[in-house]
């Protein structure tokens, strides 16, 4: 285990005020953040280039610290897509607003864990621990077929990734379009996250249960076009359990029903 991590912040001079906090030593200085000036995110042709310009400085540090939002998102992607072959020093994004799509994009981009903002240090310190373990780097593509591996990917990474995912409007009813390996980094990061933010093991179970009851009795909801009786067949439940659960999370048979089906609704109206 590294007992001194050495990094570099990648940030645009008019913008160093921002992470003036981030510099410095932390950690009781086991974790030392110094400032890489660059003209990275600046308004001209070749500021896509200064990434791999600092290729071989950044080889000085043990990681590569990248602030990130969703308004330079596509300048980060070219600079990173330019620097690819020359740089080797893994790159951290902090960011404090990346949702889940462009997390998923810069996943095969030579990311190696995404820190939100604003810093907590020594967990900062742990995540680039893992980062810089054995087998901890580079993150998977996944856009490129390979599926996740959750013991390939750390539970640091799948935690924000994770939070990210979760948080998208109309996860649930996504959920099929998840490989079974993303679905199980998820639950790995839900798991991660719980623990991190101090819950209880009872608390963070109940938490993933609640989840868990949502997202099937959606599915199997859907899959039974909205008949209830058909639904507590397919998922082995006595009908009136099947239905205390629909009512526990206020979910309605009424949304996957079409004009044709016949409404098995005996059981009366939910209640609001």
């Amino acid at each position: 285990m590294k007992q001194r991590i050495d990094c570099a912040l990648i940030a645009p001079r008019h913008r160093i005020k921002e992470f003036k906090s981030v510099l410095g030593a932390h950690a009781s200085g086991r974790l030392n953040v110094h400032w890489v000036a660059t003209d990275l995110f600046e308004d001209h042709p070749d500021s896509v280039k200064e990434l791999a310009s600092k290729a071989l400085l950044l080889r000085r540090f043990d990681v590569c610290l990248l602030p990130a939002s969703s308004s330079t998102l596509g300048h980060l992607r070219t600079s990173l897509k330019v620097a690819e072959h020359a740089l080797s020093t893994p790159v951290v994004i902090l960011s404090d607003d990346l949702k889940a799509p462009a997390l998923n994009d810069l996943h095969g981009m030579h990311i190696a864990d995404f820190i939100r903002v604003p810093v907590c240090f020594e967990e900062l310190r742990a995540r680039l621990q893992r980062v810089l373990a054995p087998g901890g780097y580079p993150l998977m593509n996944t856009e490129s077929g390979t599926d996740f591996c959750v013991s390939d990917v750390p539970a640091s990474r799948s935690s924000v990734y994770s939070s990210a995912v979760l948080a998208e409007p109309g996860f649930e009813s996504r959920v099929l379009d998840y490989s079974e390996g993303q679905l199980h980094a998820i639950a790995v990061g839900k798991a991660v996250t719980c623990a991190t933010d101090r819950h209880s093991f009872k608390a963070a179970k109940a938490q993933v249960t609640a989840g868990f009851e949502r997202a099937y009795i959606n599915a199997v909801l859907a899959r039974s076009s909205g008949n209830i009786a058909m639904a507590a067949r397919y998922a082995k439940k006595h009908r009136r359990a099947f239905w205390a659960l629909m009512c526990k999370h206020g979910i309605s048979p009424d949304t996957y029903r079409s004009p044709s089906f016949p409404d098995d609704d005996t059981e009366g109206k939910m209640e609001g």
